[in-house]
């Protein structure tokens, strides 16, 4: 090695002791450090500027997921069964006629201190006809008339026969469609009722019932049938009948 050679070794030498005399040891043994200092970035300093993602927002836009689906879910199951009772409920209309025996109770006029006596007619009928439209397979609306005329019951001086009217509009629910096919019905209508004990007066009445019917065809059928209605609370009216039914326009 030449004289001049072996200088400029010991020069570069100099040069690289003077540099990490003013480095700090903890950037001097950092390679990032060094990187960024010479203006290449470093994989540790893009890690630091990297953004973190929020939890509070991600949670907010997985509930706003959830939500949105369950929404859609429900709207397509109620728009489903809408759309399927729309079509069970088209059409359906039924009229019945029916007769049998009633009777009623009533409270008599009070003798002196006594309770006032109850009062049964001996003998009564009752007819009636109703409408009902389907509005799905188990429920209908239903309107009717019932009129009913009751001879007896009352003291020796009062007239021996008495009548009632009743006018009322409720719901049909029917249990099965087979066959036999039970029911029971509610409504609310007036009444009309005099003549013989009974006081001649005008009230509303809560009318309670239910049958069964034997379906002969689509078309036609025949049943029993029972009512309870009360009107006013002093008069309570039972009846119990045939009736028969005519049905059209279900599909």
């Amino acid at each position: 090695m030449t004289l001049q050679s072996s200088m400029r070794l010991r020069e570069h030498r100099r040069g690289n002791e003077h540099l990490s005399e003013e480095m700090p040891p903890s950037q001097a043994c950092t390679p990032g450090i060094a990187a960024v200092r010479q203006g290449v970035p470093s994989r540790a300093h893009s890690a630091i500027e990297m953004p973190l993602p929020n939890p509070v927002h991600t949670a907010t836009l997985l509930y706003n997921h959830v939500v949105k689906t369950a929404a859609t879910v429900i709207s397509l199951a109620a728009a489903t069964v809408l759309g399927a009772g729309a079509v069970r409920a088209e059409g359906e209309r039924a009229l019945s006629v029916s007769v049998g025996w009633a009777t009623f109770s009533a409270p008599g006029k009070p003798v002196g201190r006594q309770a006032p006596p109850t009062l049964r007619p001996d003998i009564g009928g009752t007819a009636s006809v109703a409408y009902e439209h389907s509005i799905s397979d188990d429920f209908a609306l239903r309107g009717e008339l019932a009129g009913g005329v009751f001879y007896g019951g009352g003291p020796n001086t009062a007239g021996k026969t008495s009548f009632a009217g009743l006018g009322d509009a409720g719901v049909v629910f029917r249990f099965d469609v087979l066959k036999y096919v039970p029911y029971a019905y509610a409504g609310l209508g007036g009444v009309l009722a005099g003549g013989g004990p009974i006081d001649r007066n005008t009230d509303f009445a809560l009318v309670l019932g239910g049958g069964l019917d034997w379906l002969q065809s689509r078309e036609r059928s025949y049943g029993l049938e029972a009512r309870v209605a009360s009107f006013g609370g002093d008069i309570t009216l039972v009846t119990v009948g045939l009736r028969g039914t005519m049905r059209w326009g279900f599909l």
